[in-house]
């Protein structure tokens, strides 16, 4: 008889080929370690893995099936097929060869999926390699204490030029060695307990308030995380972890953690003063003053990137329903910012500091600009379905439970941030391998 559900497939595939199958475990990790360390040996163990892959297609093809059916990565891959289409009418100054460049993220998942029965080895390699990242940072912070100097923050670290993308490594060094703390029961579990604390301050030497954010949604999805016991308690922690999450990640003030860890009077002073993102804007209450003005002097760039590109789908009719094109949002924010500038004087502060931006820090609006309602609906569909099988299944599998801690990084910068870089790329790849292949949860 020959089975029907992913894992029994999975483990019929491991049995047909015990050799092949170690070889792409190995092959998996590998990739899984590197993706955290550089591009370079990333983009040469994916080639690996890819060719593991072609190699055992012929005995693998059947455990593919349930992959190539699943909604979500079906989801995906009419999200990026919709994409390439809006290149269409995507205005002339998008680059083409840039835009036309392969996802690998689409095709990942379907590389990861014939080993996905293996999650704890595939999250430890990710987790040990964003581990080599953490002691990178630390050490590259901590190297003039040798010479009697200062602890080094973002700002001054040379050398680490890729730390902003270096967060995310640092919430998976955190929040992965914490959900298997949760799910071993022996006293080994606490031996893992300094990863996430040296990540925490890695984080806080980092003064990059998105990447705490992420931290604290992770921690707020393992605590919510559905059980039968303490739901009211896990309920209010998940909950605070979560509002901490947001307002930490949405950088409504211009204070970073480094200011406020090295004087944190001076720190709550900005924020609450007549010069802080407060203070500006309750000074914008004059009937002539309007509410773009209001919004602009908040001291934050993402809210007036947001504002931005609310401008740009209404004032738009073929924007918000079909979108600009793929790729279009830059030159349409330039434009946008352009025309800021002249009729608002009061604005030049922030078009100088929006004008480097080729992103408005929120999937959904740049979904909608670049690809119209389609676009929105699937993006929107592809990233909260996945969040909701990883929190369904999540309440009978440990390991999902770790890997949904660490898609919440994914789901906050959705909101807040960017995911439409190789990290984001490669959780989300590893978070739909991972939740197709668990098995369903107990309904009784």
């Amino acid at each position: 008889m020959v089975p029907n559900d992913a894992r029994s497939l999975l483990e019929r595939a491991e049995r047909d080929d015990p050799r092949g199958h170690a070889l792409h475990v190995a092959a998996a990790m590998a990739w899984c370690f590197l993706e955290a360390i550089a591009n370079t040996p990333e983009a040469i163990a994916w080639g690996g893995l890819l060719a593991v892959w072609v190699l055992r297609l012929p005995r693998i093809w059947r455990c593919l099936v349930p992959a190539l059916r699943d909604p979500i990565w079906l989801a995906f891959l009419a999200w990026w097929l919709w994409s390439l289409l809006t290149l269409l009418w995507a205005p002339p100054e998008v680059d083409l060869a840039r835009q036309l460049r392969p996802e690998r993220a689409i095709l990942t998942p379907l590389l990861l999926f014939p080993v996905a029965a293996r999650p704890w080895a595939l999250l430890g390699a990710l987790a040990a390699g964003s581990a080599v990242q953490l002691a990178a940072v630390l050490v590259h912070a901590m190297l003039p204490l040798a010479s009697g100097g200062s602890i080094r923050t973002y700002g001054e670290m040379e050398g680490l030029t890729a730390f902003r993308s270096m967060g995310w490594y640092l919430q998976i060094a955190a929040v992965v060695p914490l959900a298997a703390i949760v799910a071993m029961k022996d006293r080994r579990r606490w031996r893992l307990l300094p990863l996430p604390i040296l990540a925490t301050i890695a984080i806080v030497l980092s003064g990059l308030r998105s990447v705490l954010g992420n931290l604290l949604a992770g921690a707020a999805m393992l605590a919510l995380r559905p059980r039968r016991a303490g739901r009211a308690r896990q309920a209010m922690v998940g909950a605070a972890l979560l509002a901490g999450a947001i307002l930490a990640a949405s950088s409504l003030a211009p204070t970073s953690l480094e200011r406020f860890a090295r004087d944190p009077i001076r720190a709550v002073s900005l924020l609450l003063g007549p010069d802080g993102p407060l203070g500006a804007a309750a000074a914008v209450t004059s009937p002539e003053d309007s509410s773009r003005e209001a919004v602009l002097s908040l001291g934050s760039d993402r809210v007036g990137l947001w504002w931005a590109s609310i401008d740009l789908i209404r004032g738009d009719l073929r924007t918000a329903l079909v979108g600009s094109g793929r790729g279009s949002f830059p030159p349409r924010l330039a434009k946008w910012l352009d025309d800021e500038r002249e009729a608002h004087p009061g604005s030049e502060e922030f078009a100088a500091r929006a004008a480097s931006n080729r992103h408005p820090h929120n999937l959904q609006l740049r979904a909608w600009i670049e690809g119209g309602l389609p676009q929105l609906a699937l993006a929107t569909t592809a990233i909260w379905a996945l969040a909701a099988r990883l929190w369904r299944r999540s309440a009978s599998d440990a390991a999902l439970a770790a890997m949904l801690a660490v898609y919440a990084a994914v789901l906050l910068s959705s909101l807040v941030g960017i995911v439409e870089a190789k990290a984001p790329g490669a959780i989300i790849a590893l978070a739909i391998a991972l939740s197709r292949a668990a098995r369903e949860p107990d309904r009784a």
